[in-house]
Parts: C-alpha cells; sequence; structure tokens
C-alpha cells in the first residue's frame, strides 16, 4: 500500500513538473518544445495534468493553425474532460476551431451545444452562434441565439445592442 502511494505521489509530482515546464515553453513561446511536453503528458499523464496537457495541446494547435488537429484533439478532450465547464470550454474551442477551418455548419452546432450547458462559456457561445448564424443568414438560428442571451442575461452591458440586432 505504502509503495502504491509513493508511486502515485511521484507520478503526480512528474507529471506537475511536466506541465509547468511545458506552460513555461509556451510563455517562453518554445512552441516545439511545449507541443512535445504537451503531447506527452496527453498521451502518457494522469489525472488532471493529463487532461490539462490534452486541453492545452489543442489550443496550441489551434493557434498554430493546425486546424483539422485541433478539432480532433478538443473532440477527444471532450469525451474525457473531468468537469463540465472544462467540457463546455473543449466544445466552445472546437466551434472557434471548425470556424476556422471554413466548416460554419459544424461549428454553429458546436456553439449551440456549448451554450446549452450552464457554464462559464454558455454567454461567449451564445455570442458567437449569433454572430455566425446571421453570416450565414440563419436567421432562426440567430434569433434563438439572441433571446437566449437576453432572456439569460437580461440587463447586461450589451443588452441594448443584442435587443437591436433581434429586431
Amino acid at each position: 500500500g505504502l509503495a502504491t502511494k509513493g508511486y502515485v505521489s511521484a507520478s503526480k509530482a512528474r507529471d506537475a513538473a511536466a506541465f509547468e515546464r511545458a506552460r513555461s515553453s509556451l510563455e517562453t513561446e518554445s512552441f516545439a518544445a511545449a507541443r512535445i511536453g504537451l503531447d506527452n503528458l496527453a498521451k502518457d499523464g494522469a489525472g488532471i495534468y493529463g487532461d490539462l496537457g490534452a486541453f492545452y495541446a489543442a489550443g496550441l494547435a489551434l493557434s498554430e493553425g493546425r486546424l483539422e488537429e485541433a478539432v480532433s484533439a478538443y473532440e477527444a478532450f471532450e469525451a474525457r474532460a473531468p468537469t463540465e465547464y472544462l467540457r463546455q470550454a473543449a466544445i466552445t474551442s472546437r466551434g472557434h476551431a471548425l470556424e476556422q477551418a471554413e466548416r460554419a455548419h459544424e461549428a454553429l452546432a458546436a456553439y449551440g451545444r456549448a451554450g446549452d450547458i450552464d457554464g462559464p462559456y454558455r454567454r461567449p457561445a451564445l455570442l458567437a452562434k449569433a454572430r455566425l448564424a446571421e453570416s450565414l443568414a440563419e436567421a432562426d438560428m440567430a434569433t434563438e441565439a439572441l433571446e437566449r442571451l437576453l432572456e439569460l442575461y437580461p440587463g447586461g452591458p450589451d443588452s441594448s445592442a443584442l435587443s437591436a440586432r433581434l429586431s
């Protein structure tokens, strides 16, 4: 029992250190080093550091323009997300990747799914859905997203602008 506990503790410490190195590499714009570290954590890491490694690796792929890789990575992360808000973040981010990959209708669906989840990314997802639906001339979807925003966030800083768009 003690040996197992010691091994788990050492694994967590190793994963935490690997995550910190990868995060530091991102800050210093050593993207190749960050990519290797994050990919290794996503593949071999356990617990929260493996999950965060996968999420950060997807974000790095998106920022580097590896859009199909980002879409796949966010989708895989969504399936294993340890919390609902991280799942919502992955769906919203996948929507961004899909939109940049010019897969607008899939992005619209992703934003809609993220907007259906009660969490911190609901508002950005609904705003993105409304914006994209308007640009695609999907009036019903745009109206739905704008009405939902006004319902959930009455009196928000952009309520009058959202109401004007709805009109």
